[in-house]
């Protein structure tokens, strides 16, 4: 389908069901975008992906050894990108995640940085939390970064065995103490030499995705990488 014809579609469907930005809620004039212009213009990339190694990766160093992390955006409090998280988090919109995760997706393909992957692993949430919410939005971020980086995703091999409160809030060592034994890998899972790559929304103090890479990692011959949808740095 040419640009022409599926710009036209978007058009004729845009009139019968227009498509609402999520963060100040006026009509997406454009079919390839996510967020109307005016709120997309003020987004920061990081470009994580055309860079050898991102000052985020700093965050990990002295305690486990993390391959590589790439996150999409900077976070900033006030942006269109901490109404998006919100929107997502709080607000059921799963689809949006997805749509993020095909649109990233795409650049993390064309990067080549991304060839000899064989899992994307979303970060998995208690099923009592997942039931509350309904959906787990690193999941459905996961899913869309699958679709356009044709990687599949697998949300069994790791497994959250404590309910633990919004983390948000807490500082480094809070963290790490409420999450340090809160993940676990599925006894099922039995294969050896795998390259995960975790999946999560914001990376913030790295301490979930801490303890879920070393989880990870205790299975023989694993390598773990990161990306997330925006990161706290």
């Amino acid at each position: 389908m040419n640009k022409t014809f599926r710009t036209w579609l978007y058009d004729l469907g845009n009139c019968l069901y227009p498509k609402i930005c999520p963060v100040c809620k006026t009509p997406i004039r454009t079919w390839n975008r996510f967020l109307c212009y005016p709120c997309h213009e003020k987004l920061a990339y990081t470009h994580s992906w055309k860079m050898n190694q991102h000052p985020m990766h700093a965050l990990f160093w002295g305690r486990i050894p993390i391959e590589r992390i790439d996150s999409l955006f900077h976070y900033r409090k006030n942006s269109p990108i901490q109404t998006v998280l919100h929107r997502i988090k709080y607000h059921h919109y799963p689809e949006l995640a997805e749509e993020l995760g095909r649109y990233y997706g795409k650049y993390l393909a064309k990067s080549g940085k991304y060839q000899r992957i064989d899992w994307l692993v979303p970060i998995p949430m208690h099923p009592k939390k997942e039931l509350e919410r309904g959906y787990n939005q690193a999941h459905c971020f996961a899913k869309g970064l699958s679709e356009t980086m044709n990687i599949p995703v697998h949300q069994k091999i790791l497994q959250k065995t404590t309910y633990t409160s919004t983390q948000t809030k807490k500082n480094r060592s809070e963290r790490n103490r409420e999450l340090a034994q809160s993940f676990s890998i599925n006894p099922h899972f039995r294969r050896s030499n795998q390259h995960f790559v975790l999946i999560d929304d914001v990376l913030t103090t790295g301490a979930t995705l801490d303890a879920a890479a070393s989880q990870l990692l205790k299975i023989k011959g694993a390598k773990v990488s990161i990306v997330t949808l925006a990161v706290v740095i």
